[in-house]
């Protein structure tokens, strides 16, 4: 009987042992998520792009690297997106949603982080379809070509670059975009110097297309 009574109480002693363990890793728990959530910054980054549908032959080219398309799959800066037969949608982490549609290539130049919150799509041909949300004041986004730049806040629109075409044909399905023509430093610099008031007004000219 002692013997019994005396495991029991053994028993007893290890069940409040671990009852207590248990109840003190939860409190550190809590306590440190609420230190977390009254101190430690709420700001949510948006994440890189990230696959979510894609169909027939497409390939991710990544330094180099030829990688498999695949719906999760998280995009990088600097990777070529290149698609054949087939088609691939991307999303952002604030909602940005673009279409890359048969037979383009595209280069995902910039992509936003908690430091810098541009993107920028560097379009080489084929044809894309863009969606994006109303951006906040420090964000932007451009889908640039090697002659010109457009810039969207809050646009649903379509671009269309054929192969050797200086400048892609823009569909405006919602919101506005605004195009910017790159002008090669060359250039300006051989305008300036056949005319100094030609290139004056010139400037002037592309300040306000800019602006515009």
């Amino acid at each position: 009987m002692n013997l019994k009574r005396y495991m029991g109480k053994c028993d007893a002693k290890i069940f409040f042992s671990i009852f207590f363990i248990c109840i003190l890793v939860l409190n550190l728990f809590f306590s440190c998520n609420l230190i977390a959530y009254l101190f430690l910054s709420k700001e949510i980054v948006p994440s890189k792009m990230i696959i979510i549908f894609h169909t027939g032959e497409i390939e991710i080219v990544r330094y180099g690297k030829i990688l498999p398309s695949s719906i999760g799959l998280i995009l990088q800066e600097c990777d070529l997106i290149r698609t054949f037969s087939g088609s691939v949608d991307i999303q952002s982490g604030n909602g940005n949603l673009i279409r890359i549609k048969p037979y383009t290539e595209i280069i995902l130049k910039n992509l936003p982080d908690k430091q810098h919150k541009e993107t920028n799509l560097y379009f080489q041909s084929g044809e894309l379809l863009v969606k994006t949300n109303k951006l906040k004041t420090d964000e932007s986004f451009f889908i640039s070509t090697s002659t010109t730049v457009a810039g969207v806040r809050g646009s649903s629109f379509s671009l269309k670059l054929e192969e050797g075409s200086q400048s892609p044909e823009v569909k405006v399905y919602e919101g506005a975009v605004g195009m910017n023509f790159k002008i090669p430093n060359k250039i300006l610099e051989e305008i300036k110097t056949m005319n100094e008031e030609i290139y004056d007004e010139f400037i002037m000219f592309l300040k306000k297309m800019k602006s515009f």
